[in-house]
C-alpha cells in the first residue's frame, strides 16, 4: 500500500460523492445527472482497481477487496441497468434480483464502506512506514 495513493483515493472518493450530488443540483434531467454519477463512480471504481492491482500486497488491502465489491458488485450492475433501463425506469427496474431502491441504499452502505477501508488502509500504511 502506498500511503500517497490511499490518500488520492480518499480525496478521488469525496470529491466523487460531491460530484455526484451537485450532478443531481445542477442538471435539470435526472436522466442526465444519473448518468454523469454513475459514470464518476464507475470510474472511480476502475482507477482504483488498477492502481491497486500494481501493489505487490494488494491482497492484504481492504481497499482492493472493497473496491472488488464495490466495483463488480455495485457500480457496474447498476450502471448497466440504468443504460439498460433508462431514467425513466430505474425505479421500478430491478438490479441483481433487488429492487433499485434496495440496491442504491446498499450501494451507498458499500460506498461508505469503502472510504472506511481506505482510511483503515492509510493508518495502516502509516503504521508501516513508522511515520507519525
Amino acid at each position: 500500500m502506498k500511503r500517497l495513493e490511499l490518500i488520492i483515493f480518499l480525496v478521488v472518493e469525496l470529491v466523487i460523492l460531491v460530484s455526484a450530488v451537485l450532478a443531481f443540483k445542477l442538471f435539470e434531467k435526472k436522466a442526465t445527472a444519473g448518468l454523469v454519477a454513475g459514470s464518476l463512480f464507475l470510474l472511480m471504481g476502475l482507477l482504483i482497481f488498477f492502481r491497486t492491482l500494481s501493489w505487490p500486497h494488494r491482497w492484504r488491502s481492504l481497499v482492493f477487496w472493497v473496491n472488488l465489491l464495490y466495483l463488480f458488485g455495485v457500480a457496474l450492475p447498476m450502471m448497466v441497468s440504468y443504460i439498460d433501463v433508462g431514467s425513466e425506469g430505474f425505479r421500478q427496474a430491478e438490479i441483481l434480483g433487488i429492487s433499485a431502491s434496495k440496491f442504491h441504499w446498499a450501494s451507498e452502505q458499500v460506498y461508505l464502506s469503502l472510504l472506511l477501508a481506505t482510511l483503515v488502509d492509510l493508518i495502516r500504511a502509516k503504521k508501516m512506514s513508522g511515520t507519525k
